[in-house]
Parts: C-alpha cells; sequence; structure tokens
C-alpha cells in the first residue's frame, strides 16, 4: 500500500504538465483542399466532307443462269469437248448437237410438198387462162350464132327461106349457148380451187418453216459468255423434250445479295438526304429513294492479307425485311469480272465467294465527326472552356463504322471525349488532350 501511496505524486505532476504544454501551444494548422483534374482524351471539332458508308455481306451469284434444255426430242451425236464443269463457253458457242436425219428428212419432205402445191398452182393457173381463151370463143361463136339465127327469121318472114332452115339455126345458137355457159361455168370453179391449193400452199409452208426451226433447234449455242455449273448428257445419250442437257452461269455480270441491317440504310438516307428520310415509312419508299441518292458501291474480296476492289452499282432493292436479321437485301452488279482477272494477282468474282459491300453516297458537307466512343448511349460528353464536364443529348446522331455524325448539339471548336470518366460528374474538372488515335481527316474516316 505504502508502495502505491509514493508512486503517485510523480504520476499527477507528470499528468499536471502535460495538460500545461497543450493550453500552452498554438492550434494546429488544417491542410488546404485542392481539386483533382481528371485526364481524359478529346478531339477538336472542325467541320469536314464527310462520305457516308456502310457495310453488307453477301455471296457472289452469277447475274444470270441459263438451262441449256431440249426441245426436240433426239440421240445426241455431238457435245463439244470442252462441256465441263467450269469451262467457260463463248457465245454462239455449239454445245450439243441432237441427231439431226429425222428433222432434215421432215424437212426435205416439207421442201417437196410446197414444191408440188406450187406446180399445182402453176398448173391451175395455165388452165384458167385456157379456159379464159376458150370462153371468148365460144362467146364469140355465140354472138354469130345469134345473129344467124336473126337472119334467118328476117328471110323466113319475106318468104325467102324456109321454116326448116331457121329451125335448125335455132337449135344451132341454143347448143352454142350451152356450151359458153359450160365454159363459164368451169371459169367460176377456179377460183375456189386456187383458194384451196393457196391454203394448202400456207400450211406447207409452215411445215416447212417448223422443219427448218425443228432442225436449227437439234444444236443448242450459249446465248452468252458463261461458266459451265452442270453437264447432263454425253454422246449417243437419248434426251426428251424439257430435258436439261447442261446450266451456264452468266460469267459478263454477277450479283451479290448484299445484306445490310436496316437501321444502317436508314442512317445513310438520313445524313445523304434529311429532307426525305422523315418520309420514308416503308420498304418501297426506301427502295425508291436508293434509286434516287444514286448510291456508289464497291465490291472486296479479302484474298489472304490482300483487298481486292471492284466497282458495283446498286441495280435494286428488296421490298422486304428479314424478320431474324433486320436486314435489307441490296442488288449490287459487278460487271466484266473475268475481263479484268489477272492469274495470281486478281481472280474474276465466281458464284459462292463471300465479299464485303460497301455502299456510300455523295460527301455531306461541314460534317461534325466524331469517334464512336464518344456517343455513350445518345450522349456526348463535352470539355467546356474551363474544362469542366458538360453532358449532352445527341439526338440525331448518326453512327457509321467506327465513327458518328452529329448534325447538332456542338459547334466548330468545341471538344469531345473520347475517353468517358469514371465517375462522369457534370461540372467535374478535366484535364484534356488530344486524342492521338482519332484520325479524323476527311479521306481517312472509314465505315470499318
Amino acid at each position: 500500500m505504502m508502495k502505491k501511496l509514493l508512486i503517485l505524486p510523480p504520476v499527477l505532476a507528470g499528468i499536471i504538465l502535460l495538460v500545461l504544454a497543450i493550453r500552452g501551444s498554438a492550434p494546429p494548422e488544417q491542410a488546404a483542399v485542392t481539386e483533382r483534374a481528371t485526364p481524359v482524351r478529346v478531339v477538336t471539332l472542325q467541320p469536314m466532307a464527310f462520305r457516308p458508308r456502310i457495310l453488307g455481306y453477301g455471296t457472289v451469284e452469277p447475274a444470270r443462269v441459263w438451262h441449256a434444255t431440249a426441245e426436240l426430242a433426239g440421240q445426241i451425236e455431238y457435245t463439244n469437248p470442252k462441256l465441263r464443269r467450269g469451262a467457260v463457253m463463248r457465245r454462239d458457242e455449239v454445245l450439243v448437237r441432237i441427231a439431226r436425219a429425222d428433222y432434215e428428212i421432215a424437212r426435205d419432205r416439207a421442201m417437196a410438198d410446197l414444191a408440188k402445191i406450187d406446180a399445182d398452182l402453176a398448173e391451175l393457173g395455165q388452165a384458167e387462162e385456157n379456159a379464159r381463151q376458150s370462153l371468148k370463143i365460144e362467146e364469140d361463136a355465140l354472138a354469130a350464132s345469134r345473129r344467124e339465127l336473126e337472119r334467118q327469121r328476117q328471110l323466113v318472114e319475106r318468104g325467102v327461106s324456109a321454116q326448116r332452115t331457121l329451125d335448125e339455126q335455132d337449135r344451132a345458137y341454143l347448143t352454142q349457148r350451152a356450151r359458153t355457159q359450160d365454159a363459164r361455168s368451169t371459169i367460176s370453179l377456179y377460183p375456189s380451187q386456187r383458194q384451196a391449193l393457196t391454203a394448202d400452199r400456207a400450211r406447207l409452208a409452215a411445215e416447212l418453216r417448223q422443219a427448218e426451226v425443228d432442225l436449227d433447234r437439234t444444236i443448242i449455242r450459249a446465248p452468252f459468255d458463261g461458266r459451265v455449273a452442270e453437264v447432263n448428257v454425253e454422246e449417243s445419250q437419248y434426251v426428251t423434250v424439257g430435258e436439261v442437257t447442261a446450266r451456264l452461269d452468266d460469267i459478263r455480270a454477277s450479283e451479290i445479295d448484299a445484306q445490310i441491317p436496316q437501321s444502317r440504310m436508314q442512317a445513310l438516307m438520313q445524313i445523304a438526304s434529311p429532307e426525305q428520310a422523315p418520309a420514308i415509312g416503308t420498304m418501297p419508299d426506301l427502295a425508291a429513294m436508293v434509286g434516287r441518292l444514286g448510291l456508289k458501291a464497291t465490291v472486296r474480296l479479302m484474298v489472304g492479307d490482300r483487298v481486292i476492289e471492284w466497282p458495283g452499282d446498286v441495280v435494286r432493292i428488296s421490298d422486304t425485311v428479314n424478320p431474324q436479321t433486320r436486314t435489307v437485301g441490296t442488288i449490287i452488279q459487278v460487271n466484266d469480272t473475268y475481263t479484268l482477272a489477272r492469274p495470281g494477282s486478281r481472280p474474276p468474282l465466281i458464284k459462292g465467294m463471300f465479299v464485303e459491300v460497301e455502299l456510300s453516297t455523295d460527301p455531306v458537307a461541314d460534317a461534325f465527326v466524331v469517334p464512336r466512343p464518344a456517343l455513350v448511349e445518345g450522349r456526348l460528353f463535352i470539355a467546356t472552356a474551363e474544362n469542366r464536364l458538360d453532358i449532352r443529348e445527341a439526338a440525331g446522331a448518326e453512327v457509321f463504322g467506327d465513327v458518328a455524325i452529329v448534325t447538332g448539339h456542338v459547334s466548330a471548336g468545341e471538344r469531345v471525349v473520347t475517353s468517358r470518366p469514371s465517375p462522369a460528374i457534370p461540372g467535374m474538372l478535366l484535364k484534356p488532350y488530344e486524342d492521338p488515335d482519332s484520325n479524323l481527316a476527311a479521306d481517312k474516316v472509314a465505315p470499318r
């Protein structure tokens, strides 16, 4: 107990000294609070000429497909040695020939029948001419007989001639009149005979033309430059009417049914022709507008690390939207790819190739283009002149690949944030620096 009492006085003295020291010291200084700036990448807006572009993908198909259908029945007597799958056949080149003997006989028979009918018509014409000459003779004889009959009647009336002579002349006159009438009747039959022969000739002429057509149909020729896609016949094989002997794909023109998202197509229309775009409500409207805008098409094929391009034409557009993919079928035609082909460097467009299609319009002047990451849920982040964050709605902005076109809500010289700060608080302090990866030069902006 005594030991505890001895320790207490020093402890109390220490506490008293500590309190006195605290009371006598100056109050602590408070640390100043400094606002921290968030680093962000920005692009400075400048109006530029921008060519709107959208991408689609599709498979190459020939513009025309021709089925070499047999129009006659018969045995194949000739097939072109080149008629093999993959071979190229030129226009008017013979593919297949059906045996011609039977059809040559039919033609010769028709020619002989026609020659006979021509001879019959010539004979009829001569007979009619002879009959007309005979009729004239009979008519002259009838006139002479009538005059003689009148003379004999006068003689009888004067008592110079006998009644018997008058009666004989009367009988002679009647006989001559009958002969004249027979001649006239004969001539009246010639028109109907000629009409019948003329009808027969027309029929035989048609038979001859049909025989010549059939003979020509024994030869099946390529209607255009094409690539053989299918061969179904060989020599000595019998074919029936309607049987397909071969199939030919057009190589002069290829088509790509490029599937393009409907939203992208409408965005292209909105940028290219904003005064007409609001009226677009149906696919026929869209198809009509595509025709008016004169869209340009570029077809691309990836071959290893190389990109091969062909110019194309937008020839038509589907009037419906694919309900599964929400895409619009846009038909692009590319001409003369075989002519432009170069072995080892530039292949032709062959059926089945999967290609990329780019559609573009004329450049839009004074457009504000920003990188796509700058558009966040329909809003733009702006670094103000005071380096503060301003968040704006960007209604009407249209996305094209990795860029977006802003048609309102911004002005030249403003800085758009391309790297979203987190958290993004309006008015927060920013430390902006130009985005080195934006690359928004007018000739560099692409839809990828």
